[in-house]
């Protein structure tokens, strides 16, 4: 349940790629129950599942598809994140108690040197999760615009609210067991979204320590 491409060109030097159409709207925009939620959320994380199972050598190869191209180069894009981050809120006078430092720390002891990196859509939020209007049941997911390589987990990171993440999640492990250092990479990715939005005034400083306190302790 994904768009085909059906061909690209350049039009007065504007490139276009055209790709179907993708039945139904964003869930973003469709009020559903708690029971059709749970569902579109299974299957969202069974079609993560399955992308990132997709055979990756012609990605690897592509100069087309950015990203990770080892483990280590994913603890890399984590420690580079952490710095900037910190170097940001450092600047910030408000956060001056919180210890990104300490944080960033517990976050990579856990980052698994074991995981290929694999395609991910990079987010598979509710703007991008389609449905049909009238049942809720998910029938795609659109705009692999911003796509790259990385750790799987780091693409159930949209989904932050504690039912939608676990519903999430059972989807997506129900065809097997999950990557090495999933939970680990997924909690990381997070924290780095909590610390990008105090960068950007969307988290005060009391709220910054109360979400890093609930993901890392």
């Amino acid at each position: 349940p994904v768009p085909r491409a059906l061909g690209h060109g350049e039009v007065a030097g504007i490139e276009y790629l055209c790709l179907t159409r993708i039945a139904g709207v964003a869930v973003e925009h469709v009020r559903v129950d708690a029971g059709t939620r749970v569902a579109l959320l299974n299957e969202l994380g069974r079609t993560l599942r399955a992308i990132h199972e997709t055979e990756q050598s012609t990605l690897v190869a592509s100069d087309l598809m950015p990203g990770d191209r080892t483990p280590g180069d994913v603890r890399a894009r984590f420690t580079d994140a952490f710095d900037r981050l910190s170097a940001a809120l450092e600047a910030d006078r408000r956060f001056a108690g919180v210890d990104v430092g300490g944080v960033a720390a517990r976050c990579l002891d856990g980052i698994p040197e074991s995981t290929p990196p694999v395609a991910l859509h990079s987010n598979p939020g509710p703007e991008h999760t389609f449905v049909d209007p009238e049942t809720g049941a998910f029938v795609g997911l659109i705009d692999f615009g911003d796509a790259y390589r990385s750790h799987p987990a780091l693409d159930l990171r949209p989904w932050t609210e504690a039912v939608d993440a676990e519903a999430l999640l059972a989807g997506y492990r129900s065809s097997g067991p999950l990557p090495d250092g999933f939970a680990d990479v997924r909690r990381t990715g997070l924290v780095i979204m909590e610390l990008a939005r105090a960068t950007r005034g969307r988290r005060g400083p009391d709220e910054l320590r109360a979400s890093l306190e609930r993901l890392v302790g």
